[in-house]
């Protein structure tokens, strides 16, 4: 392999963040700062009344910013509701919790909310992205829509994903 591929880095840190080694995990992260290597920024983008509204992970640049992470913030808890019962800290760990806020701020979230605030339910959101929708983000999208009511579709760098009142076109194979 090249080892200046950020995917490989990439690949291993997913291989420990599956398996909860989050100082690992972290390592990993650790030593591609150390190296200089970078991945490639994932970018998702939407367009609403004509104009194409793009975002970046953590993206605070957006004029609603404010309102965007405030519908995120508000799915997220609804998700969790609705896949434990109750509101719930998923882990105590910090590595887990920093983990948790990083895909809290993935672009595609950040599109989602931005299309549920600004489009009327009647219409589908679609969502491009760069990059391929990681597994968290799947899922999550898959809760939003049944939470929300929209239909939510995500084009990625593979495929076109149809979400739509909690169900995905696919039946989970993707």
């Amino acid at each position: 392999m090249n080892p200046r591929d950020a995917a490989a880095y990439i690949l291993i840190f997913n291989m420990y963040a599956a398996a909860n080694r989050w100082a690992e995990a972290s390592s990993v992260r650790k030593m591609m700062n150390e190296r200089g290597i970078k991945k490639k920024v994932s970018c998702s983008w939407i367009t609403v009344k004509g104009t194409v509204h793009r975002f970046i992970m953590g993206d605070k640049h957006h004029p609603l910013t404010k309102q965007i992470y405030y519908k995120l913030d508000e799915l997220d808890r609804l998700v969790m509701i609705s896949e434990s019962g109750v509101p719930t800290d998923k882990s105590s760990s910090v590595l887990h919790k920093e983990r948790m806020q990083q895909l809290l701020d993935h672009s595609e979230r950040l599109a989602i909310a931005f299309g549920i605030i600004s489009i009327p339910m009647h219409c589908p959101i679609v969502v491009f992205k760069n990059l391929r929708v990681c597994n968290e983000c799947h899922s999550f999208i898959k809760m939003a829509s049944k939470i929300s009511g929209y239909e939510i579709i995500v084009r990625d760098a593979s495929r076109f994903h149809h979400f739509k009142s909690g169900t995905y076109s696919c039946n989970d194979y993707w």
